[in-house]
């Protein structure tokens, strides 16, 4: 647009300058009229000559008519290109008053354009941001949330020796189904005035169980639980282990006489500590920790803080 007015101006311009041109041709032809004229009066003046006043009489009126003619054409022309050049120069004011405001407006429209273009590029963040978080909440509020709980201590007796024992049961207490719900639990028992070893939790259930020397753990792993389902019907039994069992080999053993007493007279506790690993049909990665503790009955205190404090759950 700014190059046609440029033309524009360029062609207003061009024109101006021709006529130009031809009012400097008029005023050279009306100053070559009035040299003849001054001439052919000179010439009238020297009329000593023989037969020059016959010929002043036949040719002077014409010429001086002829020269009168034309100065008075000459001078009409004259105002006439006068006239044509004021126009033609107010025309070049025009368009370029009207080129400055259109260049002015286009600057005008090319800012309001970038003004919006950044505006919409600000909300296209600003929306996806809010579609990732809704897409989130949608997940988080149908995501599976797999509950822990454990029955009370239990005993299998074999004559006068005895095996601890607890059941733990999970549930899906989720809108979706849990996959891969990987369990890892220890029954400890813990002197009176210190905590469990804790089982370390892994990052993800893909990942490898690891058994320290001095942690025997029970083990187990169901495929998939659905929402509202639980594991009443097969709980996973977690005895108290030998510590000198070998990776992945569950072996119950007896608690010993002198263990017995200090369990029954409060100076121990059993501990049963672990967590569960577990993934939705997203292949999201979500985990639960749990431990619960057990003693004789009423009467003794016991150190168990770091066992309560040790439930927690993923916010995934």
């Amino acid at each position: 647009m700014i190059r046609i007015f440029t033309q524009l101006i360029r062609i207003s311009r061009s024109g101006v300058e021709e006529l130009r041109s031809m009012k400097s041709i008029f005023l050279s032809i009306q100053k070559q009229i009035e040299s003849i004229g001054k001439q052919q009066q000179s010439d009238k003046e020297k009329d000593n000559e023989p037969n020059p006043p016959i010929i002043s009489v036949l040719t002077t009126p014409s010429a001086i008519k002829v020269d009168a003619k034309t100065r008075e054409d000459i001078s009409i022309w004259q105002r006439i290109f006068e006239i044509v050049e004021a126009v033609g120069v107010i025309a070049v004011i025009v368009y370029a008053v009207l080129t400055y405001h259109m260049w002015i407006q286009m600057i005008r429209s090319t800012n309001a354009s970038e003004q919006t273009s950044t505006s919409a590029y600000h909300q296209a963040i600003l929306s996806g941001k809010v579609l990732s978080a809704t897409v989130d909440n949608f997940r988080k509020e149908r995501r599976p949330w797999i509950k822990v709980n454990a029955s009370d201590l239990n005993f299998t007796f074999h004559g006068q020796v005895n095996t601890p024992y607890m059941l733990v049961y999970i549930a899906n207490a989720g809108n979706t189904p849990a996959k891969k719900i990987h369990l890892m639990f220890k029954l400890e028992l813990v002197e009176n005035g210190k905590s469990p070893e804790f089982i370390h939790r892994p990052e993800t259930p893909t990942q490898p169980v690891h058994q320290g020397k001095k942690i025997a753990v029970a083990n187990g792993e169901y495929q998939i639980m659905f929402s509202g389902e639980d594991s009443k019907q097969y709980p996973l039994e977690v005895p108290f282990l030998s510590e000198n069992a070998k990776p992945g080999v569950t072996s119950p053993r007896q608690i010993t006489d002198p263990e017995w007493q200090e369990f029954r007279t409060g100076k121990a506790y059993f501990a049963l500590h672990g967590w569960v690993l577990y993934t939705d049909t997203f292949s999201y990665n979500y985990w639960t920790q749990y431990c619960t503790w057990a003693g004789p009955g009423q009467g003794f205190l016991y150190t168990a803080e770091k066992c309560t404090a040790y439930n927690d759950t993923d916010n995934n």
